[in-house]
């Protein structure tokens, strides 16, 4: 489940990062793509393991969803 919420989460991101209708200044294209790299990682280590990160995994995915919550709320022109 965490995986999948990641997913969703870096395809939000490459979304804002490949289209023009949401205008990003350097400093925040910057963050942005380390903030993708994270969710990458986090992505990666969790299908590694996935059953020892069962509870680190829930904390993930509750992180991700609040972040994909978060992003439109940062900037008028994302809704």
């Amino acid at each position: 489940m965490a995986c999948a919420v990641l997913r969703s989460l870096d395809q939000t991101i490459d979304h804002i990062l490949n289209h023009d209708e949401y205008p990003l200044s350097v400093n925040g294209e910057q963050q942005i793509d380390r903030l993708q790299e994270k969710v990458l990682s986090l992505e990666e280590f969790l299908e590694k393991f996935e059953e020892e990160g069962c509870s680190l995994g829930r904390r993930i995915r509750d992180a991700a969803n609040e972040a994909e919550d978060v992003i439109p709320d940062s900037n008028p022109s994302f809704t």
